[in-house]
């Protein structure tokens, strides 16, 4: 495309009474028979440009094949280490005494996802690393008592899923989740999974 503008052969001009009425008027005249530039680093054939080097490995002169040895190194990928969650229910995390006999525990809860929030409620769960947000029970606005507060470390894949998940205020549930992770006083919960109820 550039040749084509900057190298054209320019065509000849015949100064036949239309060429000659225009050069009166002080107007361009016509030129016809001219040719856009061309042949100069044309697309040569990549099948045959493979060909043009050396196959020989004793060659070591201009262009050739050669082999680049290649690693990949880095931090291995840490294993995910698997817990074993015992089922509870909202019935349970609703009332602060019996949610406090769990404390320390790790256990699996059915909830819905209220809102994010910014009560940091116990001392060693700071703001830089952990998300705060509440939850209800299964049946949302239904459920008695009040939310349930939880955590999730900032940066994971269940963060992910809390910051995506439809808020909840109230009216029909549309989305339930199950919480994983390890109860802590105040009705409060350290999340380490969080997933989407089937």
């Amino acid at each position: 495309m550039y040749l084509t503008r900057v190298a054209p052969v320019p065509g000849k001009v015949q100064m036949d009474d239309w060429n000659q009425l225009r050069e009166l008027m002080g107007q361009p005249v016509f030129a016809t028979g001219g040719k856009a530039g061309s042949g100069f680093a044309p697309a040569y054939d990549w099948a045959k440009a493979v060909q043009l080097f050396p196959k020989n490995p004793k060659v070591t002169q201009g262009a050739r094949a050669s082999n680049i040895p290649v690693s990949f190194t880095g931090k291995a990928p840490t294993a995910e280490v698997a817990y074993d969650y015992a089922d509870t229910t909202w019935d349970i995390a609703k009332d602060k005494e019996d949610w406090g006999k769990l404390k320390g525990k790790r256990v699996s809860l059915k909830v819905v996802i209220r809102s994010t929030d910014n009560g940091y409620q116990l001392d060693d769960i700071k703001s830089d690393d952990y998300t705060c947000f509440t939850a209800l029970g299964p049946e949302g606005s239904d459920s008695p008592g009040l939310p349930l507060r939880l955590y999730v470390k900032k940066g994971t894949k269940p963060e992910r899923v809390v910051r995506n998940a439809k808020n909840y205020s109230s009216g029909p549930v549309e989305q339930t989740y199950v919480i994983k992770g390890v109860v802590r006083e105040g009705r409060q919960m350290i999340a380490e999974v969080v997933e989407r109820a089937e």
